[in-house]
C-alpha cells in the first residue's frame, strides 16, 4: 500500500526536478546546445560535454545556472527559505562552529538569518567541489572565515588531492531577499576572461 503522504512528498520533488531540468535546458539551448542533463548514480548532474552548471530548489524557487567548461571549471548555487527558530536552535552546531557564529553576530545578522546563510553557502560550496573531489563532505568540514554585505569566504578543512585543481578558499556570493536566501560560487578555469 503506497502512503499517499509520501506520494505527495515524492511528487514534489519530481515536480521539482522536472522544473529544474526544464530551466536548465532553455539556459544549456541559449548556448545551442540540445544536448540534455542527466543524472549520475549519486543524483549528481551529468552535464553536456563542454558545460558545468547548478541546480537548486526551495518551496519558492527552482533555479539554475550553466557555463561553458572553458570558462567556469565548476559551479554551486542553492537557496533556502529562511529558517525557523526551532530548527537552528535543533542542528546550530551541525552546521557552523561558535567561532563562525561570532562572525555573524559581529555583522549584525539575525541568528535566523545567519543560520541559513551559512547553511545555504555550504551547500553552494559542496555542489561546486563535489564534481571535482567527488568526495562527501559535512556542513563543519568547510568554515567561513570572512563575512561582508554580499560575500562570505568558505575555506575546506578536508585534506584531499582533488582540492588542488582550484583555491582552498572560494568567495559565496549570497542575497537575501525577504524569507530567501540565494547563494552562488564558482571556480574559474585559469587564463578565463
Amino acid at each position: 500500500m503506497i502512503d499517499p503522504t509520501d506520494d505527495a512528498k515524492y511528487g514534489k520533488r519530481r515536480s521539482e526536478f522536472t522544473q529544474g531540468r526544464t530551466c536548465l535546458h532553455g539556459l544549456l539551448e541559449q548556448f545551442g546546445e540540445t544536448g540534455q542533463v542527466g543524472a549520475a548514480p549519486d543524483r549528481s548532474p551529468v552535464w553536456p560535454n563542454g558545460f558545468v552548471g547548478s541546480l537548486s530548489h526551495s518551496d519558492a524557487w527552482v533555479w539554475g545556472c550553466v557555463a561553458q567548461s572553458r570558462d567556469l571549471i565548476s559551479i554551486g548555487i542553492d537557496t533556502e527559505c529562511v529558517a525557523s527558530t526551532k530548527v537552528c536552535a535543533d542542528v546550530q552546531e551541525t552546521i557552523a562552529t561558535d567561532l563562525e557564529w561570532h562572525l555573524g553576530d559581529k555583522f549584525g545578522l539575525l541568528p535566523e538569518v545567519a543560520f541559513t546563510l551559512f547553511f545555504s553557502a555550504k551547500e553552494a560550496f559542496y555542489k561546486c567541489w563535489y564534481p571535482l573531489v567527488k568526495t562527501y563532505f559535512d556542513f563543519l568540514d568547510a568554515q567561513v572565515v570572512a563575512l561582508d554585505s554580499s560575500t562570505l569566504t568558505l575555506k575546506t578543512l578536508l585534506p584531499h588531492p582533488g582540492f588542488e585543481s582550484g583555491p582552498g578558499t572560494l568567495k559565496v556570493h549570497y542575497l537575501v531577499d525577504r524569507s530567501n536566501v540565494f547563494t552562488a560560487t564558482w571556480i574559474e578555469q585559469k587564463g578565463a576572461i
